[in-house]
């Protein structure tokens, strides 16, 4: 596995971690309107749950070992991110899960694919899902967030842009394989 994807990784992990793991954690005020910090704690938790149904994928459909390692390394990195904010969310009287939103068709598409051609398509599905957590993490940055939270969101942002930094040039090594005769 290449040493920038690792550190993007690592930076990613990093960052959430740190700022889940805050000692004295600001719970968010009860009240009948959607909370900000709920909302986006509770949606990072369902970020998680469906990249980790995406991330099984590759132990049986992955044909590039680099992509093999960094879904098995991205799963338990990014189980031990939920964990901390399921614990997170358990400390404020809030549920720990979000609605589920409407089913992604990358995880229908993915199911049916084999080799090179899940590879390219894991790891650009990887991205985008990436891409739609740092815009929601930027739009929760706009809301009245306690530090806490406010701490988690742009972790995900650096994070998760540091991540697809890597991701992305991982997918033109595999790009360029493609065209290769």
């Amino acid at each position: 596995m290449s040493s920038r994807l690792i550190a993007g990784l690592m930076l990613g992990t990093s960052v959430v971690l740190s700022a889940c793991a805050a000692s004295d954690p600001d719970p968010p005020t009860a009240t009948f309107a959607p909370n900000p910090d709920t909302v986006f704690v509770q949606s990072m938790v369902a970020y998680h749950d469906h990249n980790l149904i995406i991330l099984t994928l590759a132990d049986a459909q992955a044909d590039d070992a680099e992509v093999r390692t960094l879904a098995a390394q991205t799963a338990g990195l990014q189980r031990l991110q939920r964990t901390t904010m399921v614990t997170l969310l358990a400390g404020w009287p809030q549920p720990t899960t979000a609605p589920t939103s409407a089913d992604d068709d990358h995880l229908t598409i993915l199911e049916k694919l084999r080799g090179a051609a899940f590879d390219r398509a894991l790891v650009a599905t990887m991205i985008s899902h990436n891409d739609d957590a740092i815009r929601f993490a930027r739009q929760a940055l706009t809301a009245p967030l306690s530090p806490q939270t406010h701490g988690i969101a742009v972790s995900v942002d650096a994070g998760l842009s540091a991540e697809n930094a890597a991701l992305r040039l991982l997918l033109s090594r595999l790009d360029t394989q493609k065209a290769r005769p």
